[in-house]
């Protein structure tokens, strides 16, 4: 194409058409319009302009919502209940105070900042408005209690972490902290058996080291993890001077790593101490100046040597689920002049006769001895010897699963100071023709008369009576003569006892049968004695049944049997 000098003259040639390049300026004439091509482009280039007007004015919106954003969110405050507002800051902590049941966070680390637990209240009410805030993070009080969650399948952000105990910490001012530190397991299934991780304590020596620092200030302490990061917290500490509640746990997996010697804890001043998987060994550079100890899956020899290191104890609970340790006891017995508690929990009545018979508890007020398997084992016998040893004053007396003979009842009516009874029974002499039952109600009937007046003779201070176990229909006769005897009128009673106010009885199904198979298990003069007594006697009743693996109220459903749904008090 031939070089153009004299554009106005020449005629206007389309960009497509030819080598010229304004299509706005040469792609038109007056006679004729652009193009095909060239009104797209123009389309084109409009839209593009539309474009960029409309990103300056959103930028400019959005840049106008960004300053907005904050006054609206401050209006948001004067939504909130004006009573706050209105109250002094003190009376407002209190109110928030009552939101917190153990006011403990729990930080979670799966992977973030704070777990999906509801314990972090004081987060909660810091974060509504300015005001709140203000309160929550004035009042000590609030944040006294720390919860933190460790569990190994997550990646733990440890510098977030411990950053955040730090700042709940410094909340705390001054005051005593009670620590729940739980090093949770985690479980993994495999083709035979499952295994367990633990968690790296190098990745937590921060948060560990957070928290010693404020060790002086620990007053209950809840440890559930693996031994040696236990040791960790205690291991040559010497100030934790304010600690009087301490809880150690290892998880049943990780009980193979435990050492002796892991745990160090001198000159303190606790009172209560709490172990589940912790042998004695490992605890042997305590000072046992104790008065509450309950120990869990120990050895019978542990908790025997329990007793005799710590001589202060008053309340003493020894559990034992597994049941698999050798049943070796020491070869001196164990002389305890202070306890008044002793709860023992076991499936082996091996262990049970052993550990009583190497015990004795001259000061001791309450017995609770619970067989954990439902194997007739464990006889009352071993008990009351232990009882007749020791020369003890028993208040209340707790057997479950026990054993009992008529003889067994006999020597428990002659305690004289005893006050609560429950006995969850079956029977050993089943020979003999009176039950259980029925001897115990006998002798309770029996009274003396002393200056005129009707006294028990047996228990006279009995206020509170438990029975679970094999009841016949001959057994809920004697009943009633427990409270006094018969008057003119058949369903009334001439009370002698007034000790007694309270009576729960739970019957076993084989019992409420009669020989015909029908349920007529309280007969109608006796369950007419028991409604008057239920209701003028002052004594609360609870009579149950378990029938086809289920209870129901036995008073309630022999109403039903003899009078109908009608008459049902």
């Amino acid at each position: 194409m031939a070089k153009i000098n004299n554009v106005a003259t020449m005629p206007y040639f389309c960009q497509h058409c030819d080598s010229l390049d304004d299509v706005l300026y040469f792609c038109k004439s007056k006679d004729a319009s652009p193009c095909t091509s060239c009104q797209q482009l123009l389309e084109i280039q409009r839209k593009i302009s539309e474009t960029r007007i409309m990103l300056t004015k959103t930028r400019v919106l959005l840049n106008h919502l960004k300053d907005e954003r904050p006054k609206i969110k401050e209006q948001a405050n004067y939504c909130h209940d004006p009573f706050i507002h209105r109250l002094p800051m003190e009376i407002a902590s209190t109110i928030f105070k009552f939101c917190i049941s153990d006011g403990v966070i729990d930080l979670g680390l799966k992977g973030r900042r704070l777990g999906t637990q509801t314990n972090h209240i004081p987060l909660i009410l810091s974060g509504v408005c300015r005001r709140w805030r203000s309160i929550a993070y004035s009042d000590p009080q609030l944040w006294k209690n720390v919860r933190i969650t460790l569990y190994p399948a997550y990646n733990i952000a440890v510098q977030p972490t411990s950053t955040l105990v730090k700042e709940w910490l410094d909340r705390t001012g001054d005051l005593p902290l009670s620590i729940d530190f739980h090093a949770a397991e985690d479980w993994e299934y495999g083709e035979e058996w499952r295994t367990t991780k633990e968690i790296d304590i190098s990745q937590i020596k921060e948060i560990i080291y957070t928290l010693k620092d404020e060790s002086h200030r620990w007053l209950n302490f809840n440890f559930e993890g693996p031994l040696s990061m236990l040791s960790c917290f205690f291991h040559g500490e010497r100030d934790i001077l304010q600690l009087r509640t301490l809880q150690l746990t290892v998880p049943y997996k990780l009980r193979s790593h435990i050492n002796t010697n892991d745990i160090e804890l001198h000159q303190q001043k606790l009172s209560s101490l709490s172990t589940d998987g912790i042998p004695l060994s490992a605890l042997s550079k305590f000072d046992w100046n104790l008065t509450n100890l309950a120990m869990k899956d120990a050895s019978l020899v542990d908790y025997l040597e329990a007793l005799r290191i710590a001589p202060r104890l008053i309340h003493c609970t020894f559990q034992d689920t597994r049941g698999d340790f050798d049943f070796n006891v020491p070869q001196n017995p164990v002389v305890h002049t202070r306890l008044q508690t002793l709860k023992v929990i076991h499936n082996s009545s091996i262990f049970h006769r052993k550990f009583l018979n190497h015990l004795s508890c001259p000061a001791l007020t309450v017995l609770e001895m619970r067989h954990n398997t439902a194997k007739r084992e464990f006889v009352m016998s071993s008990i009351i010897a232990f009882l007749q040893k020791s020369g003890c004053s028993l208040i209340k007396l707790s057997a479950w699963r026990v054993g009992l003979s008529v003889a067994d009842i006999t020597n428990i009516c002659q305690m004289p100071t005893l006050r609560s009874l429950h006995l969850g029974f079956f029977q050993i002499d089943e020979s003999n023709s009176e039950s259980i039952p029925r001897v115990l109600f006998n002798r309770l009937a029996e009274y003396s008369i002393i200056q005129n007046e009707k006294e028990p003779r047996y228990l006279p201070f009995l206020i509170a009576l438990t029975l679970n176990g094999v009841f016949g229909t001959e057994d809920w006769a004697t009943l009633p003569a427990v409270f006094g005897t018969s008057t003119s009128s058949s369903h009334q009673i001439e009370r002698h006892r007034h000790a007694l106010k309270s009576i729960a009885i739970s019957a076993a199904e084989k019992a409420v049968q009669n020989a015909d198979n029908s349920e007529l298990y309280i007969d109608e003069v006796t369950l007419q004695k028991i409604l008057w007594l239920r209701d003028s006697s002052g004594v609360t009743w609870r009579i149950q049944r378990f029938w086809k693996g289920t209870s129901e109220d036995m008073i309630l459903s022999a109403v039903k049997w003899y009078h109908g749904a009608k008459q049902v008090p």
